[in-house]
């Protein structure tokens, strides 16, 4: 009996000891609920998943500049017979040996034809020859004669029953430019002058 007194005193010893435990930390909570805030949110950040590490902010390094390369010489186009500003004369009379050239007119739809125009050169490249015509035929024809130098000395015109009715003649200066041209009759009598002037500007 007498022990079972003291088990029975023990165990309301204990169990007032524990609730006195739990009415003081009650009351350590009631007076500062900012500390369990604060241990809730460090809990709650803990437990997020962490993130990802910022990007350096220093961009990427660029990739150096190609040097660019010199630009190429352009050389002039080739020379041909249609473009002659690059040909020297004697290349022009190359291009021209045993060369004819006929211009025609047409009538605008195209059907209807007619010569207008018509011009030879001889196998050296000079001019032998030039025809023009009118829709009745030849209107008048020239013939070119040439010195040792290849300069034209002298023309010859028809007119359009291909009779000889002008004689042209020319002299040059030391540069190759003309001099003078002197107009003549069939009979060779001389009826005009033209004098050639060059000056710069």
């Amino acid at each position: 009996m007498r022990y079972y007194k003291k088990y029975m005193a023990a165990l309301l010893m204990f169990v007032l000891g524990a609730g006195v435990s739990v009415a003081f930390a009650q009351a350590q909570t009631a007076d500062n609920p900012k500390s369990t805030e604060k241990a809730v949110t460090t809990s709650s950040e803990s437990s997020a998943s962490p993130q990802t590490p910022e990007k350096s902010q220093s961009a990427s390094p660029q990739s150096p500049e190609k040097p660019q390369s010199p630009e190429k010489a352009v050389s002039p186009p080739a020379a041909s017979q249609a473009q002659t500003p690059f040909l020297t004369p004697e290349e022009k009379r190359d291009l021209r040996k045993n060369l004819v050239v006929k211009e025609m007119n047409a009538d605008a739809k195209g059907k209807r034809q007619w010569i207008d125009h018509l011009t030879v050169w001889d196998e050296n490249g000079f001019k032998l020859e030039e025809i023009e015509y009118a829709v009745y035929g030849q209107r008048e024809r020239i013939t070119f004669e040439y010195n040792d130098v290849g300069q034209c000395i002298r023309e010859n015109v028809y007119d359009d029953k291909n009779k000889l009715y002008r004689i042209r003649k020319y002299e040059y200066l030391p540069n190759g430019r003309k001099k003078t041209q002197y107009n003549y009759l069939p009979d060779g009598k001389l009826y005009s002058t033209k004098i050639y002037d060059y000056s710069y500007k």
